[in-house]
């Protein structure tokens, strides 16, 4: 629910002469603090955590793909938009999963 649209990040993997793929899991620095209007905003443990999850090159490829052409133009800076076009609820996916 952090995701941001740009969260894709790479680097050049010098030993296996290859590009590795990530994504970053943080506070979004591109919304203000109480600019998230979500009932419960979720965050991770501190302001200055990050979580990186190692991706495959399919995905890297597809996440850009989605942002471009199934988010439309959010007023936000979160991957994953609710169908209102705001940012995604933590309730909504918890309610799509059961």
């Amino acid at each position: 629910m952090l995701l941001t649209a740009d969260a894709i990040k790479s680097s050049h993997d010098r030993k296996f002469d290859r590009t590795r793929y990530w994504l970053d899991v943080r506070q979004n620095g591109y919304e203000e603090a109480d600019g998230d209007s979500r009932y419960s905003k979720p965050s991770i443990k501190t302001i200055h955590s990050i979580r990186q999850i190692p991706v495959s090159d399919a995905t890297a490829r597809l996440v850009p793909v989605y942002c471009e052409n199934c988010r439309d133009r959010p007023f936000h800076s979160f991957m994953l938009n609710a169908q209102t076009g705001g940012p995604l609820f933590t309730e909504s996916l918890k309610r799509s999963l059961h």
